[in-house]
């Protein structure tokens, strides 16, 4: 309830299925994400929106840019959890609300990954997957036991760290 409180709409809430996980889960856009979008695809340059009127709706346009936005959170999340489990992600239903996607009751926890966009210095929005946590329990122990710690390995994270810094300078 917490989390849902401090979430003011128009949002892009997409109630997902993600199966094998038991329930459904959130993949939360913020507007200011699908406007930065709209802005930069259309060849403007993605800037901060004041304020968007609470029940403003998305027109179809912007749904189509979230529809491309979704379909590439859906991939990524196929791939982040690719080593642990094999994924398929889908939209079951859409809102412009936290408030309407009940994905759990209001005294159960959930996981949240939030990823926030920013640009020219800006704060663009975010992104937010949200778990309701007994998603997540049934498969705790396997998550647990693929988790691999590096303690005593000094040697492995210096060439690490060198082997990205490497990498970094050869992004223009």
């Amino acid at each position: 309830s917490e989390y849902v409180q401090s979430m003011t709409p128009p949002l892009a809430v997409n109630v997902t299925k993600i199966e094998p996980l038991r329930g459904e889960c959130l993949c939360i856009v913020h507007s200011q994400v699908v406007f930065s979008c709209l802005d930069n695809w259309f060849g403007g340059a993605p800037r901060p929106v004041a304020s968007v009127p609470a029940g403003r709706v998305f027109t179809p346009t912007e749904d189509a840019v979230i529809e491309r936005i979704v379909g590439v959170i859906y991939q990524s999340l196929k791939e982040s959890w690719a080593p642990f489990l094999t994924i398929e992600c889908e939209r079951t239903n859409s809102e412009i609300s936290a408030v309407f996607a009940n994905i759990a009751a209001d005294e159960d926890m959930v996981i949240l990954n939030r990823f926030e966009t920013s640009g020219g210095g800006e704060n663009l929005g975010f992104i937010d997957i949200v778990y309701p946590y007994a998603s997540l329990k049934l498969i705790r122990e396997l998550l647990r036991s693929r988790i691999q710690t590096t303690s005593g390995n000094e040697q492995s994270d210096n060439d690490w760290a060198k082997n990205l810094l490497a990498s970094l300078d050869e992004v223009p």
